[in-house]
C-alpha cells in the first residue's frame, strides 16, 4: 500500500507525509532558498526598481513553444454539475494557450505611476481566480521602479520573453530572462527592471505570514531552465500504478518550499493518469510535451488537449484524468489548503 500511495500522490504531493518526503530527498537541491517571511488584480499589478546593468543578461534561449490557435483559449467549463442537483458542481479545470495571452489581448498598457527610470507601462489578462490563487500573464515595456512595500502575496512566474532585473532590499542582485522561473516571496521588497520588454505567466498565491528565523532578508529565487527539468534534478517515482493506460513513468523536483507554496518541475513518459478529490490547488506551465485533461463526469466528455506554452489550473476538489501523449515536462505549483 506504501508504493501505491507513493504513486498516486507524486503528481499532487497531496499529504503532509509526502510534502516532508519531498522535501527531505530534495533539499540538498534547494539550498538556493532562504527562509521567507488578499488579491485583486489591480493590487497584483501595484506589487510588481538606477537601471545600471553591472553584468550581462542570461543568454540561454529555451526550445520554442509552438503557436497554437484556439477558438475556445478560456477553454474552463462552467456547466459541469453532478448529476445530483442536490450537489454543488463539481470543480472543473482552467486552461488557457498561449495565444489567449497574446499582448493585443491583454488590457490596456498602463504606465507604472512610481516608475524612475524610462515610462514603463504594464498590462495583464487574468486566466481564474480562485479564492487563493491567481493566475494570468503580464507585459511590461523597459523601464525601472522602486518597490518599497512587503509583497502580501507569493508569486511564481515563468519568462516567456525578455530580461529584467530585481534587487532585494539589501541590494542584492538577480537577472532573469526567457526560460527562467522566478519566485517572489511574500514580504519581498525592493527594486524592479525591465531591461528588455517582459511577457511571463504567473501564479500568485495567498497565504498566511511565513515565520522568518533571525533577520535573514527576504530573496527572490530564479531558477534556470536547465537547472529546473534536468534528469539529474529529479527524483523517480516509477511507474505509476494507478495508471489507466500504458506505464507512465514519474518523475519530480521540489525548487520552492516554503510555508504552503511549493514549486518545482514535473516529468511524465506516455500513459494515462487517475486523479480524484485534489485536496490543494495545482497551477501548472507546461513546458515540453502533449497530454489531454479531461474533467470526471463531464456533461460533454469537457477534455483539453495541453501543449508546451499552455497554463492550467486544477482547482481544489477537482477529479479526472491526464492522457500523456508526448512525454511532458511542467513547471508546477500548489498552494496547501
Amino acid at each position: 500500500m506504501r508504493s501505491i500511495a507513493l504513486q498516486a500522490v507524486a503528481f499532487f504531493f497531496l499529504t503532509d507525509t509526502i510534502h516532508a518526503f519531498h522535501t527531505q530527498i530534495c533539499s540538498p537541491r534547494t539550498s538556493r532558498n532562504v527562509p521567507k517571511t488578499p488579491l485583486s488584480m489591480s493590487s497584483y499589478l501595484d506589487s510588481l526598481s538606477d537601471f545600471h546593468v553591472s553584468q550581462p543578461p542570461p543568454s540561454w534561449t529555451p526550445p520554442p513553444i509552438p503557436t497554437v490557435s484556439s477558438s475556445d483559449p478560456t477553454s474552463t467549463n462552467n456547466d459541469n454539475h453532478n448529476s445530483d442537483n442536490n450537489l454543488p458542481p463539481r470543480p472543473t479545470f482552467h486552461h488557457a494557450q498561449l495565444d489567449y495571452f497574446a499582448i493585443d489581448l491583454l488590457s490596456p498598457p498602463c504606465p507604472r505611476k512610481n516608475a524612475d527610470v524610462g515610462t514603463p507601462c504594464d498590462s495583464y489578462r487574468e486566466l481564474c481566480d480562485l479564492d487563493s490563487t491567481s493566475a494570468g500573464s503580464w507585459y511590461c515595456s523597459s523601464g525601472g521602479w522602486p518597490s518599497p512595500n512587503p509583497r502580501s502575496t507569493t508569486e511564481v512566474f515563468y519568462v516567456l520573453d525578455g530580461h529584467g532585473r530585481l534587487i532585494d532590499e539589501d541590494g542584492m542582485e538577480h537577472y532573469f530572462g526567457p526560460g527562467d522561473t522566478v519566485i517572489l516571496p511574500k514580504g519581498w521588497s525592493g527594486r524592479w527592471d525591465v531591461l528588455e520588454n517582459v511577457r511571463k505567466v504567473w501564479f500568485v498565491h495567498e497565504h498566511d505570514d511565513v515565520k522568518k528565523e533571525n533577520d535573514e532578508t527576504i530573496r527572490v529565487i530564479v531558477v534556470p531552465y536547465n537547472e529546473l527539468t534536468t534528469m539529474e534534478m529529479q527524483f523517480s517515482y516509477g511507474t505509476y500504478k494507478l495508471s489507466t493506460r500504458g506505464k507512465p513513468d514519474i518523475f519530480s523536483s521540489i525548487v520552492y518550499s516554503v510555508g504552503p507554496t511549493k514549486a518545482g518541475c514535473w516529468i511524465c513518459t506516455p500513459g494515462g493518469l487517475k486523479i480524484e478529490n485534489l485536496n490543494i490547488h495545482h497551477g501548472f506551465h507546461v513546458l515540453e510535451g502533449v497530454m489531454y485533461i479531461t474533467d470526471e463526469g463531464s456533461e460533454m466528455g469537457q477534455s483539453r488537449m495541453c501543449v508546451a506554452g499552455d497554463l492550467v489550473v486544477l482547482p481544489k476538489g477537482w477529479s479526472g484524468y491526464l492522457d500523456v501523449v508526448e512525454t511532458v515536462r511542467k513547471l508546477w505549483t500548489t498552494l496547501d489548503a
